[in-house]
């Protein structure tokens, strides 16, 4: 089941090519904050953590650690494998296997 989620229009594009910033979306169950990537200067997932923006920064830094050290397209296999679907939720053990 996809969840169907809001992200302010300002968010559907990026001055950036690549980038991951925390954005607050709005989901079917209230807001949530979010990690929203970004391809070529488009939104290609959004990644839903919850009620905390701390989580959100931590799982938005752990991803731009990785991208940072892997090739493109070695970065591209791993965040695929990690979120499947352009819409994800991760539950808190797959939030700390990205530590690992």
């Amino acid at each position: 089941m996809t969840a169907f989620v809001v992200v302010p229009p300002e968010y559907h594009t990026s001055f950036r090519p690549v980038s991951f910033p925390v954005v607050r979306v709005n989901t079917p169950d209230g807001e949530a904050y979010s990690v929203c990537c970004y391809h070529n200067h488009r939104l290609y997932k959004v990644i839903i953590i919850g009620d905390s923006m701390i989580d959100a920064a931590f799982v938005a830094d752990l991803i731009r650690n990785r991208e940072s050290m892997n090739t493109p397209e070695a970065f591209a296999m791993w965040i695929d494998r990690q979120f499947p679907r352009p819409i994800n939720r991760p539950d808190p053990s797959a939030i700390q296997r990205l530590t690992h």
